[in-house]
């Protein structure tokens, strides 16, 4: 109703003012042939062009207010719950489920949602006439993104799968393209399990991520057939692309409906295609993808308009008399694993799963809004049907906690997501995208009562993924069928953790890290429970995770006991892994109970976390040894090692996935098991103690390197966490140690030393050499990043190369391109080959290291040349010699002066070599500018000083010590000088002193600088890009190089 009007009689038009349309909050928008009039979120009267004016339809606009004035229309609700079909696909998807009531559209309502979304949508050509006759028979396969809006768990991509018969649509998440070859797998298992059939044909485009080797092997390995479009002919797969084109304008519809931030897309993709699944379209007119696979119809009564805002109800258990019963909260869509609501507590900025809600689902700052209906839709609780929930959107990575259920630990908050304003004005954290949701349900029988020891022949799962119960107390049902839910505390696992600085713990650090995270995503292993139970290769994960609880009744690993409401015991998971061998084949299936160690507080239940690792260093100078005296070397596995060391702290945790009969119980942990903070310090403190008592000696430049005397000859032992390699003259040595520690531990052999840490082993005594390299690795990590099929490259980078800051972006435009790029995940593995096998790409990953806060395209581009050429040299490695009769140490070192264009530091160089070659090799910038390349090279004679001090005293402990000075090549005759002179000099009083305990290791006969021409200076690679002919020289050089050199 317009007021304030003005009435001039005899005047045959009214006339609306669009200036006045615009004082009063209303704008309108022109086009070539109408007109719309926006009332904020709210279409509310359109108009077509009648010659060179616009004219309204004045009674279609009046019945449309009084038809909807006061209340909202049921056809426009559940137009909107429905993800915004059209009119003819609301009325067959009435007919073809049930829960929804006959609704009728009296006229031509404008929704806001479609008219942003849908307005110039044009006809998608005609689809194919061939038809397939069953479910599986012809699955069309494509990839939407990358999005400009990354997920708040780093994801990109959509990978969807829609089946040609049924229309049935599964989609996942993707932060790689790499990924499509996982997601593959576990849609195959998982739907062909479901579904009773076997996947036949898929058919996707050309694109790289289908049109593969790890595709390929999928395929053929199952006698899958293939089909792929003609290039540049996408008509051909429309199938896939016309169903992208309707997720996407379903997601965007809701999300303009309520005014909701694109932040959630998400969220909205996830509701779309569950809503798809549930709906009927033109090629079944009358039945609902969903009914097509799974042989049921299903019930769409619990469904509610995304976005919707309202209340959430708020367990008695959860609060006390007299705090509130409900708290304020957002729809987002419908939980993956539960008959439950997924919504964001606007209180308390955290995304939860409740099914008691009370929700407000008219559409936001319309015109209808004025008046407030009597009674807003309320779901107390959803109702238990006898249909299967599918999960439709993997995986999630969004934290979660269920609310209203008996079994459902304490929330959790999020405090680390910044807010960010959305433009309902309401200002809510970033919304949380599904990414790692681990679900509770089948369980593994065994746990009797509190105290009381497994039973082996108890331990049994009972998998019900297929079948469906009523829950006597109304409780959540879990989409395999079965009850309780565990709640998700934070994050998975602990902080990231910060940038790695270009030294030894820095790289070892984020290296270990990133190895750990690539072979993870590489083996294909599951990341949840669920998965574990519904993949493939389900049974041996299910004996792994028996063998991991049999191992923890037997150590006695905690006590069940009663909750109590004054303790919030920490949250666990399982963690699987696929161990490997040097050829890259699974040998083991491995399961582990990780307890959420990063809720635990300091002081309270832990207070020391300290735990130390061999050195990669070490681990080098050993094997460099063990080569020149001729040992043996065997390797050897502690099985569940944390296990064996006693907890001192009181900590409690909930009662783990998969054991029977503990509902209302908790653990309380007897022993140090993975995860706890405490628990890496306590077992080496345990560990320690044992190899103590057997008669080893720990290092003094290394803790976990040991080392015995006995009978003229040593043994060496290199301990990484509970992985060791033990070396020695003989076999028999070795025999009696490992009998020894078995005595204390239980322990797995694992033979000849071939595999530890990612890097092989390969001894050969016949010619007394010794090669360590990462060939496998190398491979995962270039299948991960695309560059399996990667044109060769033989310089890792340009000669002379010189990156500086200036090449990073300095526009929002160009961030936003280059955050859709893994730089630092890319860099992180480049760290861990180069600093456990590969100087020669030390210097351009050192330089690379430096752009990890805001990388560029030429950073991205330099990244990716190094890799290239790692493929390209992928059985490059470094090889020791055991010709010579001692053990003798030699170091080179070098610096480029200000080579660091941004702020001028010089780099140094510095490589110790120890059986022909490097067992130690460095590239760092130095910390202050040096004023002449005399001085740069001084202050890289200082680090390299200090890495000759800490390998003598290793070499000491390890019965060879050095006899004489080390001879130290220098090719700086200025830098030789300042070494050997400790006279006065004007030109160098300004440098630290700590540099000149050069000359006090010279003085006392510990090091000797020797002048090298720089054509034959080795460091000379760590220093500088090198042309292709100069960097050969010296990698061979070196002893780097492929076996055989």
């Amino acid at each position: 109703m317009m007021v304030d009007v003005m009435h001039i009689p005899g005047l045959d038009k009214r006339l609306l003012s669009v200036g006045k349309l615009a004082g009063r909050g209303m704008r309108v928008e022109f086009q070539s042939s109408s007109c719309i009039i926006w009332s904020a979120k709210r279409a509310i009267a359109s108009g077509k062009k009648i010659g060179k004016a616009h004219s309204l339809d004045c009674e279609q606009e009046e019945a449309r207010l009084i038809e909807y004035a006061g209340a909202e229309s049921e056809w426009e609700l559940w137009h909107a719950r429905l993800g915004h079909p059209g009119r003819s696909g609301m009325d067959k998807t009435q007919r073809a489920t049930s829960g929804m009531p006959a609704v009728k559209q009296g006229i031509e309502k404008l929704c806001s949602g479609c008219m942003k979304d849908k307005l110039t949508i044009n006809t998608f050509p005609s689809q194919s006439l061939t038809r397939t006759s069953r479910v599986l028979e012809l699955v069309h396969t494509d990839v939407m993104g990358p999005m400009k809006t990354v997920s708040k768990g780093g994801a990109r991509f959509v990978l969807t799968f829609v089946d040609d018969y049924s229309r049935f649509v599964a989609a996942y998440f993707m932060k790689h393209k790499s990924e499509v070859a996982a997601r593959l797998s576990e849609f195959k298992a998982f739907y062909e399990n479901q579904w009773g059939k076997h996947l036949k044909c898929i058919r996707s485009d050309n694109g790289t991520e289908f049109v593969n080797k790890k595709i390929a092997h999928i395929c053929a390995r199952n006698g899958i057939m293939h089909q792929r479009t003609v290039p540049y002919s996408p008509q051909q797969n429309g199938v896939a692309e016309r169903m992208n084109r309707t997720i996407m304008e379903k997601a965007r519809s809701m999300l303009y409906y309520k005014g909701i931030d694109m932040q959630c897309w998400v969220e909205a993709v996830s509701t779309a295609v569950y809503l798809i699944n549930r709906s009927t379209n033109s090629a079944n007119s009358d039945v609902t993808p969903f009914e097509v696979g799974f042989k049921m119809k299903p019930s769409i009564e619990h469904l509610r308009v995304f976005g919707s805002q309202g209340y959430a109800h708020i367990d008695d258990a959860k609060r006390t008399k007299l705090e509130p019963k409900s708290y304020r909260c957002m729809f987002l869509g419908y939980a993956e694993n539960t008959k439950g609501y997924r919504v964001f507590n606007l209180e308390r900025s955290k995304v939860v799963i409740s099914r008691s809600v009370k929700l407000d689902e008219r559409e936001v700052e319309g015109i209808y809004d004025t008046v407030v209906p009597d009674k807003v839709p309320v779901v107390k609780y959803i109702r238990d049907t006898d249909e299967a929930v599918i999960p439709v959107v993997r995986p999630y990575d969004g934290d979660e906690t269920m609310e209203n259920v008996e079994e459902s630990a304490p929330d959790v908050e999020m405090d680390e997501i910044e807010s960010a304003p959305f433009e309902t004005g309401i200002i809510i954290p970033q919304v949380l995208d599904p990414e790692t949701q681990e679900p509770r349900g089948d369980e593994i029988t065994g746990y009797q009562a509190p105290r009381q020891a497994f039973q082996e022949d108890r331990l049994v799962f009972q998998p019900e993924i297929n079948r469906t119960r009523r829950s006597r107390d109304r409780m959540l049902l879990l989409e395999n069928g079965n009850s309780s839910e565990d709640t998700s505390e934070g994050s998975d696992g602990p902080p990231s953790p910060k940038r790695a600085r270009i030294d030894d713990e820095g790289l070892i650090t984020e290296a270990v890290l990133a190895y750990a995270a690539s072979v993870g995503e590489a083996d294909d292993a599951p990341s949840t429970y669920s998965q574990a139970l519904k993949g493939e290769d389900n049974s041996k994960w299910i004996q792994a995770m028996q063998a991991e609880l049999k191992a923890h009744a037997d150590n006695g690993s905690w006590t069940l006991v009663p909750k109590r409401q004054d303790i919030r015991p920490i949250g666990c998971r399982w963690i699987f892994a696929k161990k490997r061998n040097e050829h890259g084949q699974v040998v083991r299936y491995k399961a582990r109970l990780v307890a959420k160690g990063f809720k635990q507080k300091f002081g309270v239940d832990f207070f020391e976390t300290y735990s130390p690792v061999a050195n990669m260093n070490s681990i080098r100078v050993v094997l460099a040894v063990v080569v020149t005296k001729g040992y043996v070397t065997e390797q050897l596995d502690v099985d569940t090692a944390f296990l064996n060391s006693d907890l001192k702290e009181e900590v409690y945790m909930e009662v783990p996935n998969g054991i029977a009969n503990a509902k209302k119980m908790m653990c309380k942990l007897d022993k140090a098991i993975y995860g706890l903070k405490q628990a890496a310090s306590a077992w080496n403190k345990t560990i320690h103690a044992v190899f103590l008592q057997i008669g080893f000696r720990s290092s003094g430049a290394d803790q976990c390197i040991y080392v015995k005397h006995q009978d003229d000859n040593y043994v060496y032992v290199c301990l990484y966490v509970d992985d060791m390699i033990i070396a020695a003259k003989t076999s028999r040595e070795i025999q009696e140690i490992k009998t020894a520690l078995k005595s204390s531990f239980r322990m797995k052999e694992l033979g000849k030393a071939k595999f530890i840490l990612g890097v092989e082993i390969d001894h050969d005594h016949n010619c007394s050499k010794l090669m360590i390299r990462q060939t496998r690795y190398i491979d995962d990590v270039a299948s991960r990043f695309n560059q399996e099929d990667a044109k060769a490259v033989v310089n890792p980078c340009e000669s002379g190369l010189k990156l500086s800051k200036k090449q990073s972006p300095t526009t929002d435009v160009d961030r936003a391109e280059m955050q859709s790029k893994p730089y630092r995940s890319l860099i992180g593995c480049l760290l861990y080959i180069t600093t456990c096998t590969r100087p020669d790409v030390m210097y351009v990953i050192t330089q690379l290291s430096r752009f990890l806060e805001n990388p560029g395209q030429q950073h991205w581009k330099a990244a990716i040349r190094v890799l290239r050429y790692l493929k390209t040299t992928r059985d490059y490695g470094i090889i020791y010699d055991g010709s010579a009769s001692e053990v003798t140490a030699t170091a080179y070192t070098d610096a480029d002066w200000g080579s660091n264009i941004d702020d001028r530091r010089s780099v140094s160089g510095i490589m110790v070599i120890i059986g022909g070659a490097p067992a130690i090799y460095k590239s760092k910038y130095q910390r202050t500018v040096a004023l002449s390349s005399a001085e740069a090279e001084y202050m890289a004679l200082s680090l390299c000083t200090q890495e000759v001090l800490w390998v003598r005293a290793l070499l000491k402990d390890l019965g060879h010590e050095q006899v004489g000075a080390t001879w130290v090549w220098e090719d700086n005759q200025g830098a030789i000088g300042l070494a050997s002179n400790a006279g006065y000099n004007a030109r160098t009083k300004h440098v630290d002193i700590r540099h000149h305990f050069i000359r006090e290791n010279v003085a006392h006969d510990i090091i000797v600088v020797k002048y090298i021409s720089t054509m034959d200076q080795l460091a000379d690679m760590l220093t500088k890009a090198l042309g292709t002919k100069r960097l050969n020289y010296l990698i061979q050089a070196s002893c780097i190089g492929p076996k055989g050199i």
